[in-house]
Order: structure tokens, then sequence, then C-alpha cells
């Protein structure tokens, strides 16, 4: 139809000006044109029309190997990719925009030059640490494309669980990042106009926040005009319950993406999503503040942040961060809990089951709820024995792994360090497959050297004076007779009106192949309880089975 045309004709514009820097799989946000086949020619679209070539390639610029679609619109698909030309075959983001098909010469030139501009816009936006950098553009076979960074690290979305309260000072944190972020977007001349937990990405090694998917990206001054016809009625880009009313009229501003940015502050201090935000009937403000405990300079701030009409925000990123340093101290709001979920707690014989069991499941910023246990399963804190030949007794000749380094840390109290190391060198002992893959395979897991674990036990017992180690822990959950009393005395969870909640955890990410802290959940390094470490541990899941932290089959086999 002619609706129809018009629409896939302004889709294409809006990829064109819109070269989306995206870095993890998201959920779609918008609905997308069903699939056509269509001539673009000068604006309009004739009935018979070819199809656009829309096959995946499988290697783009003779380097770049795809190895994951993360998304396929109408014009336009982006994929993760391996240089192949490089050593070690570092991983990008590669995003294809396809050429119109059309027989007006003026229509192609616009869209190369727009395609041109955006290029321009994504290198200076790149400039900043916490932007994805543009590392290369070509044309290729009827196609426009872009290399960019590959950000290692997990949305805000995985951190923002349901029904569960960050505290001020974490929020304040994410609003001095972001809108630092977003001022230098702005001095751009670009709003991104899609800020959402999804398009925050936590980087893995430096833990700070990376703005992405500047699929949104739009010059602020008045677009281009396409083709005869004028092509150039403006297509909402955002998402829902993150875009005010003015971006929803397709006339976004800068104070656009500082509301989207109090939204998702709001999202962590209530546990809610927006679409669940109660608002005034009369002026459209959301109410938010009686589903959280918040100190009312921060919220005077926040509110100004997500005002009905754009004239009563901040009418910048700048403007909002100088008034956020004003604040005086916040009062540390310790976390909540609205309504406790059930999670499936995994176990071994009479069973032990850690954070890992939560961590794999959700990537959780805040602490998780635990299920309770029910004290009848948990008499017998002796585990079941391993069918298998773990080594007994201590021969220091016949240790495998190297402890200098671990001997090292823990002499000079440096837990944290201690902690990774132990992991790193238990996985060097395991064997190749456990090394390769970041956590123990089972297989091996079952063969562990008795000699090694009982000298990584008195290495930790010896520079924590008794304090620290596997036996430790094994006395603490013997003393205990209950895993929540276990899991408090080691200070890996924390009781609340609601259940407990996990205060230590970790994801296994298969992609890195490495196990890592959450970033508002990593152990007490500096005063550390006893029995609080070694914590980080990762094994296989067994196919249908859930994640089990596996350390008494060795504490018990090795007789510590």
């Amino acid at each position: 139809s002619q609706q129809l045309s018009l629409e896939l004709a302004e889709t294409y514009l809006q990829e064109t000006k819109a070269i989306v820097n995206q870095v993890q799989p998201t959920p779609k946000s918008r609905a997308q044109l069903p699939e056509t086949k269509a001539i673009l020619n000068a604006g309009q679209l004739t009935q018979e029309m070819p199809a656009l070539t829309r096959d995946t390639p499988k290697l783009i610029d003779g380097c770049y190997r795809v190895v994951q679609t993360l998304s396929d619109r109408v014009f336009s698909q982006t994929y993760i990719a391996e240089n192949i030309c490089q050593r070690g075959n570092p991983r990008y983001i590669v995003k294809r925009l396809l050429k119109p098909i059309s027989d007006d010469p003026d229509f192609l030139q616009t869209a190369q030059r727009l395609f041109q501009s955006e290029v321009e816009s994504l290198k200076k936006l790149g400039e900043h640490e916490q932007i994805p950098r543009l590392l290369a553009d070509f044309e290729e076979n009827q196609a426009f494309y872009l290399v960019q960074e590959f950000i290692e690290g997990q949305p805000l979305s995985a951190e923002l669980l349901p029904e569960s309260h960050w505290r001020e000072t974490q929020v304040v944190q994410l609003l001095k990042e972001v809108l630092s972020i977003l001022a230098f977007v702005h001095s751009q001349g670009v709003i991104h106009r899609d800020i959402k937990p999804e398009n925050i990405i936590r980087r893995q090694q430096d833990s700070r926040l990376v703005l992405v998917d500047f699929g949104a990206v739009k010059q602020i001054q008045a677009p281009l005009a396409a083709t005869q016809g004028q092509i150039g009625a403006t297509i909402p880009i955002g998402t829902p319950g993150y875009m005010p009313t003015e971006q929803g009229r397709g006339k976004p501003r800068p104070n656009s993406d500082v509301y989207g940015l109090g939204v998702v502050c709001i999202q962590a201090l209530t546990g809610l999503h927006p679409t669940q935000f109660p608002e005034d009937q009369d002026t459209g403000e959301i109410l938010w503040q009686q589903e959280a405990e918040v100190s009312q300079e921060l919220a005077a701030i926040l509110n100004k942040m997500v005002r009905y009409h754009f004239k009563e925000r901040y009418q910048s990123a700048t403007e909002a961060l100088q008034a956020l340093n004003q604040l005086t101290t916040l009062p540390e709001v310790q976390p909540q809990l609205r309504q406790p979920r059930t999670i499936m707690v995994a176990a071994f014989g009479a069973a032990v089951a850690t954070v890992a069991t939560v961590a794999v499941s959700w990537l959780a910023f805040k602490p998780t709820e635990l299920t309770p246990i029910k004290e009848a399963q948990l008499q017998e804190p002796t585990p079941k024995p391993l069918p298998g030949v773990l080594d007994s007794g201590l021969d220091e000749n016949n240790l495998k792994g190297d402890y200098s380094q671990l001997q090292k840390y823990l002499q000079q109290k440096n837990w944290e360090a201690a902690d990774q190391e132990t992991f790193q060198v238990m996985l060097k002992v395991a064997g190749l497959k456990s090394e390769e893959q970041g956590r123990f395979n089972l297989s091996e897991w079952e063969k562990f050297s008795c000699q090694d674990f009982n000298e990584i036990d008195r290495l930790w017992s010896e520079g924590s004076n008794g304090r620290l180690g596997f036996s430790t822990q094994n006395r603490i959950l013997e003393e205990s007779k209950n895993y929540n009393l276990f899991y408090e005395k080691i200070g890996w969870t924390q009781e609340s009106p609601q259940g407990n909640f996990w205060v230590v955890a970790w994801n296994y990410n298969p992609e890195t192949k490495k196990a890592e802290y959450l970033p508002q959940q990593k152990p007490n390094f500096e005063n550390p309880p006893d029995g609080h470490l070694p914590a980080k541990l990762e094994w296989d899941t067994p196919e249908g089975g859930n994640p089990q932290d596996r350390r008494f089959e060795a504490i018990y086999k090795c007789k510590l």
C-alpha cells in the first residue's frame, strides 16, 4: 500500500541516519516492519519489486567472520564478528546497511552523504572512553559497513532485579557516570534518544559504565530532506516508558535523554519497571516516592529530570550534573526486598549450594533473595563422598601447582588477589579442559589432587591465623548445622524480614569463559569474616541440572 511504501522509505532513511552502535544482544524494543521486497524510486515504491539481498555474509572485507547476528532489520543488520586477519581473532561489532535499489542518482547520493555524516559523528563520539570506538568503515557488495569496538560486560538491565531496591549511593554513582557521558554526547550535537538499562553496559575490565546503541543517533540540526517529496518525517525512536512525550511526537531534545536516565534511576530505587509507575491523572507526572526510601534531596533531582513537560526539566545533562554535585552527604539506605521469589537451590548428597547457584541464573547487581532451606534437609552436614579417585595425604614433592604467588599474596594480606589466584591455580591443577573453559570440568574435578587441595588450605590458614580457608569453612558449617546460618556466619548472605539475600555473587560468562564477581556483590576483602574466603569457584553444570558449589566434596574426601 501507499502507506507501507512511505513507511519503508522513511525506515531506510532513519536507519541510514541511525548507524547502530550495538554491543550486546538486547530484547526487541520496537515493532519491526514486515519483510518486504521493494524498489525505492525517489521515495516511491513500485509494485514490481526485486528482493533485497539480506543473506548473512560469511566473511566481510576478507577478514570479519560473522559468529552471531544481534539484530536483523528491514535495511540493516548487526553482527558480532571475529577478525581472522588479527592474531587471537578479536571480536568486533559489524553493522551492515543495505544500499537502496533506486534509479534516482540523487537518492543514492543522499544515502551516501547521510552515511558519511553518521560515520563522522560516531568517530567523534568514540573519542570518549565510555563510548565504543568506531574502528573502520567501508562499502562492499551494495552495502555500507561499520566496524566498532566490542565491549565485554553486562547490561544494566541484568542488575535491575524486579522488586529489589538500590541504595542511594549506587544511584548517585550511576547518575554521575552517565550524565557525564551525556554531557559529552550533547556537546557533539547528538541526542542518543534511547536511554534505557539495556543500552548502559557495565564494562567487565573496570566496572565502568559504557553508553551503547546509538541506533537513535540524530543530529540536533534539522534532518536533511532526503528525496523529492521531502521524505523527512521524523519517526519516533525510543522505548516506551523511557521516552518522554516530546520524543514520542518525533521532536526529541537533549533533555529527552535526561528524562530517560531519570526513569532508569527511579526504576533502580523502586524495583518497578517504568510501565508500572503510577501517574498523576491531571499532570502526567510520575508518582514513585512512596515506592522507595529516598532522601528529599535526591528525590527532588530525579523529579526534575522526569518532569512531564521538557521546559520544566533540567535543560541539559550538565545542569543536572551540577545539581547532583551540590548534594550533601546522602544517608546510606539499606536495600529492601519487596517480595521474596522462589529460587532453586542445587545440592549434592546432603546438599551445599552457594551464591554461584543464583548468579548463573540472574546477573544480579542487587542482593538476590534466597529461598530458606528446610532445616530437616541439613541435619547432616557431611556431604556424600565422591565415588571417584581424589587423592588423600600430603606430599609436597607431588604438588601439581605452583603456589609461590598465592603464598606471597596471603603473606601480604592481599585477600582479593589471593582469592583470584586460588581459583586460577586450581583450574590449572584440575586439568586442561578446566583451564580452557574457565571453570572446573566435572571429570577432572573428581580427580583433583588432595595434596594440592590441602596445600591451598594450609596456605590460607597460615596466612590468616586460622580465620580463612576450606577447613575453616567446614568447621563453621559443622557448627551451624544449618546452611542459612552458615552463609550468614561467613558473610555471604544477610538476613532481612523477607528472608536471606546474597551479598556475595558472581556470574560465569560462557562467551569470555570467565567467572566474575558482580559489581556490588564482591566479598569483603578489607576485613573478611571467618570463613569468608576463598569464595569464587565455578563448576560445570550437568545437562538439565542446577549449578552447584562442590568444594565440600573435596573437603570431605581430602579429610580436612
